[in-house]
């Protein structure tokens, strides 16, 4: 619709945003405005009128309690049709998740493609049979109470293995402190609908998981980036950023960081925790990856060190014990837990009693034990030969991290290469990986690559890292070229 076609007469004593919203409703009905569409912003649309930008406000507030506009926080307002008819009528989807996402997962399904960009484990390491036997054991012995609705804090043989597998790492937390969620990813999405609202400010490590990103962004968080090296999360501008903010929630990943796979150093930690108990800021602590430990015990989470409060902790069985079950776990102050609980309950009421229950009973098998233990040393193996590789492979002004567990690390090339054009190179090659920029709370990561390494192969790792070592050969001379003589060797068209 062409913002000039508006026609607002400010001597006809009808009110400018009235006759707005009258012009507005009447592009609807004859199609310029369609079902679906995002009206201007209000801004934009006040320059262009010549009006306060109050009077668009009021309009689209008018066209929204009529049922024609439906507003979606953080993306603007859309036309939900005429007439109030706004039942099943939604906005064109809006996701703050990078659709690089789905095109990475498309490359990967490619016959023959390598795949080291998802951070999946490897399914062919579960044991069907003895988890069928703790399914049918607990059917047995609990019945179709197993099968009825259940209580949203969780079943309370698994709240008691889970406090008890806790307590093993360092964090002593009662039943009254934990949440079982489905999934720590249902876990962060709680804790942000509880602690944030549009325009609030979180601090973020700078690279992170993608999918925390994604939801504070869908969120209209404000994001602070705080940047991670070797050794973790630099506390130390951490603390300068407290002078000059007053953030909601700090998220960090201390143990085995996803996308990097470094561990935070003690001295870090120790520090953490003091200048967000000092500034009172909520520590969320994400230890999905926590116990992939290949070189020793697996460290303690940032919780344990914080006495009963501060820290609100996020775990999971995906990484380590079938990740389709979506088992996850939150421990805080139980007052920030019956909080959560509520919220749960309004999302999905609770977490499946059968999955609980038959997962508190594997978890006290030997068949779990094996499991665990074969999972670390399968991991610790795929991580030694994809950094073995890297070091045959990558040629000369390439680094990477290296991971003490976990399922990633990172890859910096020279600051002139862009992953972008390299994805190109190493997809025609036949291998795919996850750029930077997906990881990055703001752009300048396009030098940086993600590698993983649970769902593939110790083989297909080596000659993945053959590949994509020709790729970045040739993406390097490329560049090169292009800054030294202008004439462009271009990478092939993604398709």
């Amino acid at each position: 619709m062409d913002l000039n076609d508006i026609p607002l007469h400010r001597d006809s004593g009808t009110p400018l945003h009235e006759q707005l919203a009258t012009a507005l409703r009447a592009a609807m009905e004859e199609g310029r405005l369609p079902t679906g569409s995002r009206l201007p912003a209000s801004r934009d649309l006040a320059r262009s009128l010549g009006v306060n930008r109050g009077t668009v406000q009021k309009a689209y507030a008018a066209l929204v309690a009529a049922g024609e506009a439906r507003a979606a926080v953080g993306q603007g307002t859309f036309v939900a049709g005429t007439g109030g008819l706004a039942v099943g009528i939604l906005p064109p989807p809006q996701t703050a998740e990078d659709p690089d996402w789905e095109r990475l997962a498309r490359w990967s399904d490619r016959p023959g493609v390598i795949s080291l960009a998802g951070g999946m484990p490897d399914a062919r390491l579960f044991p069907v049979a003895p988890f069928r036997e703790s399914l049918d054991a607990v059917l047995a012995e609990e019945g179709t109470g197993l099968l009825q609705y259940g209580p949203s804090r969780g079943h309370g043989r698994f709240l008691e293995v889970l406090a008890s597998r806790l307590r093993e790492r360092g964090l002593d937390r009662q039943a009254e402190q934990l949440l079982v969620v489905s999934g720590s990813q249902q876990g962060l999405d709680l804790v942000a609908r509880v602690f944030i609202s549009p325009g609030d400010a979180v601090v973020v490590e700078d690279p992170t998981y993608s999918g925390a990103l994604a939801l504070f962004r869908m969120m209209g968080a404000r994001l602070l980036p705080v940047p991670v090296d070797d050794h973790g999360m630099v506390v130390e501008h951490l603390e300068s950023l407290l002078t000059r903010e007053r953030p909601r929630l700090v998220y960090t990943i201390p143990n085995f960081h996803n996308p990097t796979g470094v561990t935070m150093a003690p001295s870090r930690r120790k520090r953490l925790l003091e200048i967000c108990a000092a500034a009172g800021v909520p520590v969320v602590e994400d230890d999905s990856d926590g116990e992939l430990a290949f070189d020793e015990a697996p460290p303690e989470p940032l919780a344990a060190g914080a006495g009963k409060g501060g820290v609100i902790y996020l775990g999971t069985s995906s990484k380590l014990l079938f990740p389709g079950l979506r088992l996850g776990w939150v421990a805080a102050d139980s007052q920030v837990i019956r909080t959560l609980e509520a919220v749960k309950r309004v999302a999905d009421l609770h977490t499946p009693p059968l999955l609980q229950a038959a997962m508190a009973n594997f978890m006290m098998t030997k068949a779990c034990r094996e499991l665990v233990t074969a999972v670390r040393a399968s991991y610790g193996n795929r991580r030694d030969a994809l950094l073995e590789s890297l070091g045959e492979e990558m040629p000369a002004g390439v680094s990477w991290s290296k991971p003490r567990g976990g399922l990633s690390l990172m890859v910096d090339l020279p600051a002139h290469i862009s992953t972008t054009d390299l994805l190109s190179r190493a997809v025609g090659e036949g291998v795919v990986f996850a750029p930077g920029n997906l990881f990055a709370a703001r752009r300048g990561a396009d030098h940086r690559l993600r590698l993983t390494y649970g769902g593939v192969r110790e083989d297909e790792i080596r000659e993945g890292m053959v590949r994509l070592g020709r790729a970045v050969r040739a993406e390097l001379n490329g560049a090169d070229q292009r800054r030294f003589t202008g004439k462009a060797i271009s990478p092939p068209p993604l398709v």
